[in-house]
C-alpha cells in the first residue's frame, strides 16, 4: 500500500472516531445535523440551490423518480443509455414505468444527442449518465430534449465540469451514489439529489421523511431512504481532503496515460475530455486478453459494464435484440477497469505491461 493510501486511511478512521462520538452524544442516528451540515456544503461546492443527501444511489434514483412523479400510471417512459449502470433503468422497472433505450456517440461512452432528439417527445425523462471522470455534451442533450426534465447521474464524474458548470446542475435533478468507490464516498451505502428547483427539493424531503408512520403523509408508497448521520459525519471530513485527493489521482492518471504516448499506445484510450481520475477506466483492444495478462503480473484488472443494458437477462422484457445498440455494445465489449496506482512511479509500471502486452516494448 502506497503513503497516499496509508495517509488517506489514518485520515478517515479519525473522521470516523470523531464524528461517532459526536453522533453517541446527540443520539440522532439518521438526518442528524451532520446531514444538514453536509447538505449545506454540498450545495455551495455544486453552486446549486439545494443538496439532498438520502440512503443510497438507487435511492437518489427512485427518490427523483417519485418527486417528478414518474409512474406508475401506464405511458410513463423514461429514456436511458444501452451503456449505463443498470440501477436507473431498475429503478425506472421499480416504479412500473417503461424504459426506452438509446445508443451512445461512436466512440463514445455517454448518450448521443440525435438520439435524444429523436426521443424526447416520446418519454417523461431523459436520464444522462456522465461517465469516466468525463461529462456528456449537456448542451446539446438540453437542445434535443425541449422541455423534458433531465436526470443527471454524476456519481462516476462528480469533479467534472462544462464550463465551469458542474455535472449533475445542468438538469432538473441530479444524482450521485457516494459509496466507498467515488471521488467523495461513504463507507457503506449513501446518496446524493442535487437541484435548483424548490418545490422539487421540497417534495423529495417530504418523501425521504416518510416511513409510514410520519405526521405529515405525500400520498406514495412509503420507503426509507434516510441519510445515515455517521455517512454524513464521515463525508463532512473528506470534503476537507477532497481537492487534495483529486490532484494527487490527477498526477498519477497523468503519469499513466503519459507513460502509454510515450511507449506509443494506441490500442487503450480514455474519453479526450475526462477531468476527474477516481478509477482508470478505459476502452481496450482485446480487453478480456489484456485483462488476463495484467491480473497474472498482480494488477486486478477487470471488464467494467461488460454487457449494454439490452443484452442483460433481467431486461430481456423490452424487447431489444442484439445489434439494436452498435455503438454501446462496441464500448461495453471494451471497457476495463484498471486498479488506480498509488504513485507516478507505479502508473508507469502499469502502463509499463500494458505496452508490453500490445508489442510496443
Amino acid at each position: 500500500m502506497g503513503t497516499f493510501a496509508i495517509d488517506q486511511a489514518e485520515r478517515e478512521l479519525y473522521a470516523i472516531r470523531r464524528g461517532g462520538e459526536d453522533i453517541l452524544k446527540h443520539a440522532n442516528y439518521v438526518l442528524g445535523p451532520e446531514v444538514d451540515l453536509l447538505e449545506g456544503h454540498l450545495a455551495k461546492d455544486f453552486g446549486t440551490r439545494h443538496a439532498v443527501g438520502c440512503n443510497s444511489g438507487f435511492g437518489a434514483h427512485l427518490l427523483s423518480l417519485l418527486a417528478l412523479g414518474i409512474g406508475p400510471l401506464p405511458g410513463d417512459t423514461v429514456l436511458v443509455s444501452a451503456f449505463s449502470p443498470a440501477s436507473f433503468a431498475g429503478a425506472v422497472l421499480r416504479r412500473a414505468a417503461t424504459v426506452k433505450l438509446a445508443d451512445v456517440a461512436p466512440g463514445d461512452v455517454h448518450l448521443a444527442a440525435d438520439g435524444v432528439q429523436g426521443a424526447a417527445r416520446e418519454v417523461q425523462a431523459i436520464v444522462v449518465h456522465h461517465l469516466f471522470g468525463a461529462a456528456a455534451d449537456m448542451p446539446a442533450i438540453l437542445k434535443a430534449a425541449e422541455d423534458t426534465p433531465i436526470m443527471e447521474v454524476a456519481s462516476y464524474s462528480l469533479g467534472a465540469a462544462i464550463d465551469g458548470k458542474r455535472v449533475g446542475t445542468f438538469g432538473t435533478i441530479g444524482t450521485a451514489d457516494l459509496r466507498e468507490k467515488t471521488s467523495l464516498g461513504a463507507y457503506g451505502d449513501a446518496g446524493l439529489i442535487l437541484t435548483d428547483d424548490d418545490a422539487t427539493a421540497s417534495r423529495l424531503r417530504e418523501i425521504r421523511r416518510e416511513t409510514g408512520c410520519s405526521e405529515v403523509f405525500t400520498g406514495i408508497t412509503a420507503g426509507n431512504f434516510h441519510m445515515d448521520t455517521l455517512h454524513a459525519a464521515i463525508l463532512l471530513h473528506k470534503l476537507e481532503f477532497r481537492a487534495a485527493e483529486a490532484r494527487q489521482r490527477a498526477l498519477v492518471g497523468k503519469a499513466f496515460l503519459d507513460a502509454l504516448a510515450s511507449a506509443g499506445v494506441t490500442e487503450l484510450t480514455v474519453p479526450a475530455n475526462r477531468q476527474e481520475v477516481t478509477r482508470l477506466v478505459v476502452l481496450a483492444e482485446q480487453r478480456d486478453e489484456l485483462a488476463r495478462q495484467l491480473n497474472s503480473r498482480t494488477v486486478k484488472a477487470r471488464p467494467w459494464w461488460p454487457v449494454p443494458i439490452h443484452l442483460q437477462p433481467g431486461f430481456r422484457e423490452l424487447g431489444y435484440a442484439r445489434g439494436d445498440f452498435p455503438n454501446a455494445e462496441d464500448v461495453a465489449a471494451r471497457s476495463l477497469e484498471i486498479p488506480l496506482p498509488q504513485s507516478a512511479a507505479e502508473a508507469e509500471h502499469v502502463a509499463g505491461l500494458v505496452a508490453e502486452f500490445y508489442g510496443h516494448r
